[in-house]
C-alpha cells in the first residue's frame, strides 16, 4: 500500500463513488444540452467527430500523467511521479547534465511518463483545436496550424515557468 498525501482540503486523492456519478450525469447533461443549445447551429458529432477524438485522447492522456504523478508510486523509474523526473539527468543530484541530447528541453518528454502523457495531452488539444469544423481539411493545413498552436502554447508555458515563475 503507498502512501497518499492528504491534499490542502483535508481529504484524501482516493476517488469518490458519489462524485464521479456527479461527473457522468453532468457529462450527459452536458452533451443532450449541446445539441439543443448550439447558438442557433445544430450540433452534429459526425461534424465534429475528430476534434472531439482528439479532446478525449487530451483527457486520457492528462489521467494517465495524473495517476503517474499520484498513483503509481511503487512503479519503474519512468512511471513514478514523484523520481522519474530526475531521468532528465545524467547522474542526480551529482551530475545534473543531461542524460542525452535533448532530455532536459525538446526531447524531455521522452524522460519520464509525466512528460510524456503531458505532450501528448497537448499535442492532442492542438489537433483538437485545428481539426475543428469549419478549417480547410487539408492536411499540411492542420499540420501548420496544430505547430503554429503548440509554439504558442510553449511560448506561453516557458515565459511562465522559466521567466516570471523562476
Amino acid at each position: 500500500m503507498s502512501y497518499m498525501p492528504k491534499s490542502p482540503f483535508g481529504r484524501d486523492q482516493t476517488p469518490r463513488p458519489l462524485f464521479m456519478k456527479k461527473i457522468k450525469f453532468l457529462l450527459v447533461i452536458f452533451f443532450v444540452l449541446i445539441g439543443k443549445i448550439s447558438f442557433g447551429q445544430k450540433f452534429s458529432l459526425n461534424d465534429h467527430k475528430y476534434s472531439l477524438m482528439f479532446t478525449f485522447i487530451s483527457g486520457l492522456s492528462d489521467g494517465t500523467r495524473d495517476a503517474s504523478m499520484f498513483h503509481m508510486w511503487d512503479a519503474n523509474s519512468w512511471w513514478n511521479g514523484r523520481e522519474s523526473w530526475e531521468n532528465k539527468y545524467k547522474d542526480y543530484p551529482n551530475d545534473m547534465s543531461s542524460a542525452y541530447w535533448g532530455s532536459k528541453n525538446v526531447l524531455v518528454w521522452t524522460t519520464d511518463a509525466p512528460h510524456f502523457f503531458n505532450m501528448i495531452s497537448n499535442q492532442s488539444m492542438s489537433f483538437a483545436i485545428v481539426t475543428y469544423p469549419g478549417n480547410s481539411g487539408k492536411f499540411k493545413h492542420i499540420v501548420r496550424d496544430a505547430i503554429i498552436y503548440n509554439i504558442t502554447r510553449q511560448a506561453g508555458h516557458s515565459l511562465m515557468y522559466k521567466v516570471i515563475l523562476k
